[in-house]
């Protein structure tokens, strides 16, 4: 009864070409709003990881120049040893070290990981609690440190 003509792939392309290329206003409109939308969200991250860099290296950069060397005690140390997962053989081999030094009479309390391959750049012999440590830190914010290496 209908008798339909069928389309060839030319005319479906030519078809498809159309309804891509003269879309309705609107649909436009709301396509070039997503993409400045992710633009924004795109352009926020990277200025957020620039900046979070530059306070990240500048704060270690700080130390380096202008860190002064106090004595510390260690007033805590943990030693973890253990596999990441059951799947991966990735273990976790590292020494969690407690701190706490003196700045103008404030105790300034600090927490440093080492890894158990670099434990000997830092010192001679085992620690334990109450031994004594080199602590370089930060005149203006002494919350700023780290354990010197021996």
């Amino acid at each position: 009864m209908f008798n339909f003509k069928k389309k060839n792939k030319d005319e479906k392309a030519a078809d498809e070409f159309f309804q891509f290329h003269f879309r309705s206003g609107k649909d436009l409109d709301n396509q070039n709003q997503i993409k400045k939308i992710g633009l924004w969200i795109l352009l926020t991250l990277l200025i957020s990881l620039i900046v979070f860099g530059y306070f990240t290296l500048s704060k270690t950069d700080r130390l380096e120049k202008n860190g002064e060397v106090a004595k510390g005690i260690v007033i805590g140390l943990k030693r973890n040893s253990y596999k990441v997962n059951d799947f991966d053989g990735t273990r976790v081999n590292n020494y969690l070290i407690s701190f706490e030094f003196f700045v103008g009479g404030e105790a300034i309390r600090g927490v440093e990981i080492l890894e158990k391959r670099d434990y000997k750049q830092y010192f001679h012999h085992e620690i334990k609690v109450n031994d004594s440590l080199r602590i370089l830190y930060d005149p203006r914010n002494p919350k700023n440190n780290r354990i010197l290496k021996k």
